[in-house]
Parts: C-alpha cells; sequence; structure tokens
C-alpha cells in the first residue's frame, strides 16, 4: 500500500512528465515550409544589391536618429489606426502598459485597445484566434514558451528592428541565448523578465547565525529547519502548490544536479534518479510548510510571508513587490533579501515576456511601434524612476533601470538580478 509521501512523488512526477512531454510534442514537430531554390540561389549581383541597400538604410537611420528620439520627435504618425493587443492580465507590469499606451496614442495617434486575460486562458485563446483565420488582434504578449509554439503565425521582425533603428543591447543574457526559434529569426521584443525567487528573512537568519546564500540545499534545508517553529505559528517556508507552481520549484532542485529536462534529441529525461531526488526534495520540503500548503497560490504563499508566519518565501518575487516594504502591508520590511539557488546553480523556472507582432495583423508598422515603444530601455528606466516614487514596477527586460535605478535603492534585489542573467526556461536541450 503506497504512503501518502509515495502517492504525492509518483502525482508530482506525473504531472512533471506530462508537462514535458506535452511541451516536446509541441517543440518536436518540424514545419512543412517549402523553400524555394530560387531563394537559396541569390546571385552575386542580387547580393551586392541587397548589401547596398541595407547598407544606405543602416545609415538613414543612424542619420535620422534613434528610435526614442524620432518617436518622440512625432517622426511617426498613424492617425486614426486602432492596435489590438492581447496580453496576461494582473501582471505586474500593467499600469506601465496603461500609462505607455496614453503616451503612445500621443505621440503616433495610435490608440491601444488592450484586452487583459488570465494566464490559464491566453493560449487557448490566441490559438482559436489564429487558426480559425479571425485575426481579431495585432500583438500578442506572453511567456516565450508560448511563442514556441506559435511562430508559424508571427512575422519574423528583423526588417522592423533596422527599418525604425531600435536598440537591441542591454537585455539580460537569456534573452539572446532563447530569443531566437530554431534559426529561424526572431518573433518577439522582451518586456519583461521573470525568475522563481527565493526570498529570505534577514533578521531570522542573522539572529540563528546562519550564513546565507547557501552552498548546497542541504545547508538551505539545514537552516529551515533550524528555524522551523509551528509550535509558535512559524515556518520555515511558504510557496504556491498548486501545479503551475510547483513545478519551478522541482526544476530549481532537479537543475542544480547538472540535468538539462530534455535529452539532445528532444526525449523528457525526467523520470531518472535526478528526477526522483528532486522530487523527494519537495516531499522533504513539506516538513517546514504550513499545513495547506499545497491549496495555496501565489497570493495566499505571499501573504503567509508579508505577514511575518515563515523564514522563506520561494516563488515569483513579484507578488511581493510593492508591499514587502510598505508597513501598512508588511510586517517584515526592511527584512529581508533576495538569494540565489543553493550552490549557486539556475533557480527555478525562467521567463521573459515577448510582444510578438501576428501576421494577420492588418497595421504591422503600427503595430511594431508599439512594441518597441513598451520594450525600449528609455521607457523602462523612466518607470524604474517612478517605481522608486511608489508606483509598481515590475521585473524588467533592460539591465540599465536595474543596475542604475533598482537595485541602487534596493539592494536587496541584486541576488534577483544575478539569477535572471543564468535563467533558463523548461525548454531548452543541451544546456549542460
Amino acid at each position: 500500500m503506497k504512503t501518502k509521501s509515495t502517492r504525492w512523488l509518483s502525482y508530482l512526477l506525473i504531472s512533471i512528465l506530462v508537462v514535458t512531454i506535452g511541451l516536446s510534442g509541441l517543440i518536436g514537430c518540424k514545419t512543412t515550409t517549402t523553400e524555394t531554390t530560387a531563394a537559396t540561389e541569390t546571385t552575386g549581383a542580387a547580393e551586392t544589391t541587397a548589401a547596398a541597400e541595407t547598407t544606405a538604410a543602416a545609415e538613414t537611420t543612424a542619420a535620422a536618429g534613434s528610435f526614442w528620439e524620432r518617436i518622440n520627435a512625432g517622426e511617426f504618425k498613424f492617425e486614426g489606426t486602432t492596435i489590438n493587443y492581447l496580453y496576461q492580465g494582473g501582471v505586474s507590469f500593467e499600469d506601465y502598459l496603461k500609462a505607455s499606451a496614453t503616451e503612445f496614442e500621443k505621440l503616433t495617434g495610435v490608440k491601444i485597445v488592450m484586452d487583459p486575460t488570465p494566464w490559464e486562458a491566453q493560449m487557448p485563446k490566441i490559438v482559436n484566434d489564429l487558426t480559425t483565420g479571425a485575426n481579431r488582434y495585432d500583438v500578442f504578449e506572453g511567456d516565450i514558451e508560448f511563442q514556441y509554439g506559435l511562430y508559424n503565425y508571427m512575422e519574423e521582425i528583423t526588417p522592423y528592428i533596422e527599418k525604425y533603428g531600435v536598440n537591441m543591447e542591454g537585455f539580460f543574457k537569456p534573452m539572446y541565448t532563447f530569443g531566437e526559434w530554431s534559426g529561424k529569426g526572431r518573433f518577439g521584443l522582451p518586456i519583461s523578465t521573470g525568475i522563481s525567487s527565493i526570498v529570505i528573512r534577514t533578521d531570522i537568519f542573522d539572529a540563528a547565525g546562519i550564513k546565507y546564500p547557501f552552498a548546497t540545499w542541504d545547508d538551505f534545508y539545514a537552516a529551515l529547519k533550524a528555524v522551523n517553529d509551528p509550535a509558535k505559528g512559524f515556518y520555515g517556508i511558504s510557496f504556491a502548490g498548486v501545479n503551475a507552481q510547483l513545478v519551478k520549484m522541482w526544476l530549481a532542485r532537479y537543475w542544480g544536479q547538472g540535468v538539462a529536462v530534455y535529452s539532445k534529441k528532444w526525449a523528457p529525461q525526467v523520470n531518472s534518479p535526478e528526477g526522483i531526488k528532486a522530487a523527494q526534495m519537495m516531499i522533504d520540503l513539506m516538513q517546514y510548510a504550513p499545513k495547506g500548503v499545497l491549496g495555496w497560490d501565489l497570493p495566499e504563499a505571499g501573504a503567509a510571508f508579508l505577514n511575518g508566519d515563515t523564514a522563506v518565501y520561494e516563488n515569483w518575487y513579484m507578488v511581493l513587490a510593492g508591499k514587502i516594504d510598505d508597513p501598512a502591508q508588511s510586517k517584515i520590511a526592511n527584512k529581508w533579501t533576495i538569494i540565489p539557488a543553493p550552490g549557486g546553480g539556475p533557480s527555478g523556472n525562467w521567463t521573459q515576456h515577448n510582444l510578438d507582432l501576428l501576421k494577420g495583423s492588418k497595421n504591422k508598422d503600427a503595430a511594431f511601434l508599439w512594441m518597441a515603444y513598451v520594450t525600449s530601455e528609455e521607457r523602462q528606466m523612466a518607470w524604474a524612476k517612478e517605481e522608486i516614487n511608489g508606483a509598481i514596477g515590475f521585473e524588467y527586460s533592460r539591465t540599465r533601470p536595474w543596475t542604475e535605478i533598482l537595485i541602487p535603492a534596493l539592494p536587496s534585489r541584486q541576488g534577483q538580478f544575478d539569477a535572471n542573467q543564468q535563467g533558463i526556461p523548461i525548454t531548452p536541450v543541451g544546456i549542460f
């Protein structure tokens, strides 16, 4: 007869296998796009002409100024144009989007019609729109994993980047590594990043004489055990126990063993000694968490940490953003920091939210300009300054808002920045 822990271990492994097999089926499918012989037999004369045109276009763009200078000078006008934008509702950058849409309309005459949609409904909604040919949307924003399955419906944007002189420097390193798909080009501009972070109570660990960050996962678990005190209603850790979030924590423990989710032939390899060990580590974590944690989602996990009921919160930091240092909403103001995964390895599942230009858009230039505006370094720098003054911030895709504004004001975010620089999504092969 299976014990409760064994049943939970089996359930977790099955859930992980379902996710990875599902993704491998999606990713492993080859497209049937036909490439004509004529396209590959470019003559030397044509190459010379194309090179000359590209050089001339680049020189014209350089002479005209940067994208940010040009759009603020009113160079791009599309009066009366409407762009339909499907994005994840409830994200931390929603206020940023709304403010940017107002500014963008003043600069270009383009009205952004925003369609906020819950994460769980995003993929069904956009797939239905695209496969039926409804083509209601010009721009789609979502996790990079969504992009992997939809790139045949997305416009390759390199020509637009070059045409409008968009600065592609200054993003987090993983965005360059994973931002293009199978050599087929670039399909999105990143607006934000995100990683399953480990946020700790510095006052609790300092009082216990426990040093951090932790050299190994064993050290981390030993620290949780040392501060765990259920008799006083205090626990080592809070986290979101629902499947969509739990797997991200499992990934940190799995990747910490130097193993990829997929083989180089896209075969899932989580049903392995390393996968079982990581699952057992998740079971072991239960003894340091409040009862009922497996029924919690992010709001409940974040609330327990903010209320001072746990020493650690492991999940998305942005659930805590704007609250953690507000005494009216938090009992742990200025008593926390973010640390990298034990051993300095990859943290839980990293992602980037991309804005993607859809092939079905009837206003592609105006739609691309919207994408470029909200992902620009200048706009994100300006909002980071607003965040320091009380606006709801987010995990900017550009690094300068972090290094020049956010971290100097909030040094506790340094560990999050460092983890984002080495983040990996669930899907790639050959990462170790």
